[in-house]
């Protein structure tokens, strides 16, 4: 069994991270460390900053949860007006491969993207976000698409089952999986966040669900 982690160490480790992190400004983040949940503030030049300083944070042994303070502050050169930013928006999405995108409603107020309308995939989901955020003069994406329900003909739970099994960064026998209707809700312990991830990503991989409710909890 390993010792746990101390509060200061904690911060040191994901202080550490960042600075190593080429693409984020380490001077302009603040790191505070709790229990394992780790407060990341301050301020950062663009959305994909925002994402890049969280997945660091969240690659760091110990950390169990991630909050994010941190401000979109971006750059004058940078700054675009809303209706330049939708344009580009619906643009990203209609070059997209997946038919669905291309049906998305953009809007857009101080900076702001909202994303409306439904989609087959949770990738999909993550794919018009990903578009959207990583455009100049974006400060941040509200996500609202829906998904367009379709229960699968196999038991949803043993599904899921046989994809964490085959996952070979998951041990499964800590997972557990309760499916009601398109809901999936998953439970147990994860030694990493990153294998609380993959064991989300199998569910809403699974055709049919809809919504994934994870309380997979990091520990030992």
């Amino acid at each position: 069994m390993t010792a746990s982690i101390t509060d200061q160490d904690l911060r040191g480790a994901v202080e550490e991270e960042l600075e190593h992190e080429p693409g984020v400004d380490a001077a302009s983040i603040g790191v505070a460390a709790h229990s394992g949940v780790v407060t990341l503030s301050g301020h950062v030049p663009s959305l994909d900053h925002k994402r890049l300083a969280e997945a660091r944070a969240q690659r760091v042994r110990g950390v169990r949860a991630v909050v994010l303070e941190l401000d979109v502050r971006v750059p004058e050169a940078e700054t675009q007006s809303d209706e330049a930013i939708a344009k580009r928006a619906s643009e990203a999405l209609a070059w997209h491969a997946a038919p669905r995108l291309r049906n998305v409603k953009v809007t857009v107020s101080e900076g702001t993207i909202t994303l409306r309308g439904q989609v087959d995939w949770q990738h999909e989901r993550q794919t018009a976000e990903r578009l959207v955020g990583q455009l100049a003069g974006v400060k941040g994406v509200n996500n609202e698409l829906r998904l367009d329900p379709k229960m699968a003909a196999e038991d949803v739970g043993k599904v899921i089952a046989r994809a964490l099994h085959r996952n070979a960064e998951v041990e499964r026998s800590r997972i557990h999986i309760k499916v009601d209707g398109s809901k999936v809700i998953l439970s147990g312990t994860a030694h990493t966040w990153h294998e609380q991830h993959m064991a989300e990503q199998a569910a809403w991989s699974t055709t049919g669900v809809t919504e994934v409710e994870n309380n997979i909890e990091i520990g030992a």
